[in-house]
């Protein structure tokens, strides 16, 4: 009798011993492949079920209303996807007993689920694929875009296992060049240098069919169309539409008579819109060599310099008319790059260009100089303090002799006040001194300034292509200071807005830090802490920022056309119809009937097709021997007044298109003042509106 209690006793302990033997193989199985392919092959049998009919079942994402019949079928895609995955962690066990001589499922799967990964990114993508979503629901829109973006570097990382994603460039660091690594060279810069022009030919294009439909103004395109005209005819920063007939009432941008004589290539707005293209294009190359600098990798490098070409805060100025501070982005870019290798001279020279391409340039490069105070190595140090003595020398001295305000934000007569950017941090009109007195007297209001949903909206789409990166930059964060406090203070919500020039501010150091960061974040003690590769982590940073990237810009940016894209004001125009084709001929037709040296007065939107030249003026800004006008654009007095000019006959019509004329202004005289000519003071619109 004992000995059968003992025998059932045994048998029952390796009865249970199985069981919990067999529990934990289960247990172990879903903890390490099990559960993640059932998401991978839910995500992705999903997915591909709602791509086959993409129009009828990608709505359900928001509805969840398929029938029971389709979500069978959804089903059956999911079982399939599992599947799939079964057998191709079978081949790949086969094929690592061929390799490596043994036999491991587990191996083979995880294999297998490391590139099946990439199959959570095509979910996220779907939903972006709905129509109008980046208009309908632009957070929701953010957020699969950075789903996206998680998923792609998690999957990038899985795949990385065992070996590095990115080519590393270490020996060539040492001198190991071999005629390999001359023909990499030669492959990687061909990839730079054709981004560098895919991006050229693509905006210089679509800027001047924007322009030719008639969507670019006077203010802004007109204003530096003439600044250039006059500055290659041998007044500097001259602009007969603004106060004091000088550039430096706004602003002062000695790049633009340094490449002033370029315009006499081809002396019309539509070279301006090709040159800020080219300008910005050329951000690529020092992007590229961030990467490649920091993350030692060509591959990198290049990822970095398509990350930056497709990023929709740059599409949005250069596709906002022309602007001297678009062109800033590229200066900074190779001062910054030149600064982290401590090539100081060649740094210098950054510099100084960076600082001729307008004066507030100098307030962004002082974060550059305080970054280079906080280093540890001399090097930095003393560059940091020559960098910041540079700039307050040259602000103050261009402040004090090169424009008609010495105030930070402007103000007098003879100068465009900014002051009205920060209307809300201003509320007695005291300019700067009332700015700063609501900073350090009403930091709630400020809290509630900065931290709108639409300013939060912009942050986020500003910096998620680069992954947030920059902020993890630690000491070299300072750099964002000034950007940060110039977009985020603004009242006026152009200042904080991808399509503006504006987030020039940002732009070039976002683009430094983000491979800083991920270096840094690679080889940091949290990486070591939680027993991951770092140069995997690194691959997976670069791979999440290109998908964050062309996620974001196919939502926001202007190469593939959708609900939100717009260059400053207006939504950019692609394609020219057979009615604004005739019309910018006709337009065209009518500048050769206005001899070169005549002065011609303009409404907004016909400015820029004749403003090289001269005595070009804002319509009743003066008298003037033409009239070019949209009479649609002449509103209360200006437009009684024109209406009895042309009743009276003193403006005879030359030519009309629709509500657009030109005129001639009959017995001008040359001699009369404008006052004794009796035209009506007009005031006129901000340059930067």
């Amino acid at each position: 009798m004992s000995n059968a209690l003992s025998r059932a006793r045994t048998a029952l302990s390796r009865g249970l011993d199985a069981t919990a033997s067999s529990l934990a193989r289960v247990f172990g199985a879903l903890t390490s492949w099990l559960s993640w392919a059932v998401i991978v092959a839910v995500f992705a049998g999903s997915a591909l079920w709602s791509a086959l009919d993409r129009v009828k079942r990608v709505p359900w994402f928001d509805s969840n209303k398929p029938s029971h019949d389709e979500q069978i079928r959804a089903v059956t895609f999911v079982g399939g996807a599992f599947a799939l995955l079964l057998l191709a962690a079978a081949i790949a066990m086969v094929a690592g007993r061929l390799v490596e001589k043994r036999w491991s499922f587990l191996a083979g799967m995880r294999r297998v689920l490391g590139f099946a990964s990439f199959g959570l990114v095509v979910p996220p993508l779907l939903a972006l694929s709905r129509k109008g979503i980046e208009k309908s629901a632009p957070k929701m829109t953010l957020v699969f875009c950075a789903v996206a973006a998680l998923a792609a570097g998690y999957a990038a990382y899985r795949v990385a296992r065992g070996k590095a994603l990115l080519a590393s460039d270490d020996g060539e660091r040492f001198g190991k060049r071999t005629a390999s690594t001359v023909v990499l060279d030669v492959v990687t810069w061909l990839c730079v240098l054709g981004i560098w022009a895919g991006y050229a030919w693509f905006f210089a294009n679509l800027a001047i069919t924007n322009h030719h439909a008639l969507v670019t103004r006077t203010t802004d395109l007109g204003y530096y169309d003439n600044i250039f005209w006059q500055s290659a005819h041998g007044r500097p920063l001259a602009c007969s539409f603004i106060k004091a007939g000088y550039h430096g009432s706004a602003h002062f941008d000695p790049i633009l008579v340094l490449i002033s004589p370029l315009y006499l290539l081809y002396p019309r707005a539509e070279f301006l819109l090709v040159l800020q293209s080219i300008w910005c294009g050329a951000g690529a190359i020092p992007a590229f060599l961030l990467g490649r600098h920091h993350l030692g990798s060509r591959a990198a490098g290049v990822a970095v310099a398509a990350c930056f070409a497709l990023h929709p805060a740059l599409h949005g100025a250069n596709m906002y008319e022309f602007h001297s501070l678009t062109l800033a982005t590229v200066p900074i870019l190779f001062a910054l790059y030149f600064f982290q290798k401590q090539a100081w001279k060649s740094y210098a020279f950054a510099f100084v260009v960076a600082l001729l391409v307008r004066e507030d340039i100098a307030l962004m490069m002082m974060g550059v100089g305080l970054v280079g105070l906080l280093h540890q190595e001399r090097s930095f140090r003393r560059a940091g303090l020559l960098t910041i003595l540079g700039a307050m020398v040259y602000f103050g001295i261009v402040k004090a002799f090169f424009m008609t305000s010495a105030g930070l934000l402007m103000s007098g007569k003879d100068s465009y006040s900014f002051a009205y950017y920060y209307d809300d941090l201003i509320p007695n009109k005291k300019g700067t001194g009332g700015l700063l007195l609501s900073l350090f007297t009403n930091p709630v209001f400020v809290l509630n300034h900065v931290f709108t949903e639409e300013k939060v909206l912009f942050l986020v789409t500003l910096f998620l292509p680069v992954g947030l990166l920059p902020f993890f930059a630690k000491r070299e964060r300072w750099m964002l200071l000034y950007g940060l406090l110039f977009t985020l203070l603004a009242s006026r919500s152009a200042v904080y807005s991808t399509h503006f020039q504006y987030t020039a501010a940002l732009l070039p150091f976002m683009f430094a830090l983000a491979p800083l960061a991920i270096s840094r974040f690679a080889s940091s003690g949290v990486t070591t802490a939680l027993s991951w590769d770092g140069r995997r982590l690194a691959a997976a940073c670069v791979v999440a920022m290109v998908v964050a990237s062309g996620a974001v810009s196919w939502k926001f940016g202007g190469i593939i056309q959708n609900e939100t894209f717009k260059g400053g004001f207006y939504k950019v125009s692609r394609n020219l119809t057979a009615a604004q084709k005739e019309t910018h001929d006709w337009i065209r037709e009518m500048a050769k009937e206005i001899p070169p040296n005549a002065s011609v007065g303009v409404s907004n939107k016909l400015g820029p097709h004749v403003s090289g030249r001269r005595h070009a003026y804002f319509y009743g800004q003066k008298r003037t021997e033409y009239v070019f006008v949209d009479e649609k654009e002449l509103k209360n007095d200006r437009g009684k007044s024109h209406k009895k000019a042309i009743a009276e006959d003193r403006l005879i019509e030359l030519g009309r298109h629709g509500s657009m004329g030109l005129f001639k202004a009959v017995s001008f005289d040359k001699n009369l003042t404008d006052t004794e000519m009796g035209e009506i003071d007009v005031d006129l619109e901000d340059p930067e509106e």
